[in-house]
C-alpha cells in the first residue's frame, strides 16, 4: 500500500464530511418542505404578508411626514396671509388677491 500524503487525506476527509452534512441538510430540508406543500405555501404567504405589512408601515410613515410638512406649510401660509391682511395689503373681503378698490 502506497503512502498517502497528509494534505490529501485532510482534503478528502473534509470533502466527505461536507458531502455527508450536505446530504443530511438536504434530507432535512426536503422533509420540512416536501412533507406538506400547503404548509410551505402558508409559510410563503405569511412571509409575503409580513413584507406587505412592513412596506405598508414605511408608506404610512412617509405619508405622515408629507402630511406634517403640508400642515406646517399651511400654518405658515395662513400666518403670512393674516399678517398681510393686518398690514392692509390684502383686504379682509377678498381671499388672496390684492384689494381692487
Amino acid at each position: 500500500m502506497g503512502t498517502i500524503r497528509f494534505p490529501l487525506r485532510i482534503k478528502d476527509y473534509c470533502r466527505t464530511k461536507q458531502t455527508v452534512s450536505n446530504k443530511i441538510y438536504a434530507i432535512r430540508a426536503s422533509k420540512i418542505f416536501n412533507s406538506d406543500s400547503a404548509q410551505r405555501s402558508n409559510c410563503e404567504r405569511n412571509y409575503s404578508e409580513i413584507q406587505r405589512k412592513k412596506y405598508a408601515k414605511i408608506l404610512q410613515a412617509q405619508w405622515n411626514q408629507l402630511l406634517l410638512k403640508k400642515t406646517q406649510y399651511l400654518i405658515r401660509f395662513k400666518w403670512n396671509i393674516r399678517q398681510l391682511r393686518k398690514s392692509g395689503i390684502i383686504s379682509s373681503q377678498s381671499r388672496f388677491t390684492k384689494d381692487q378698490n
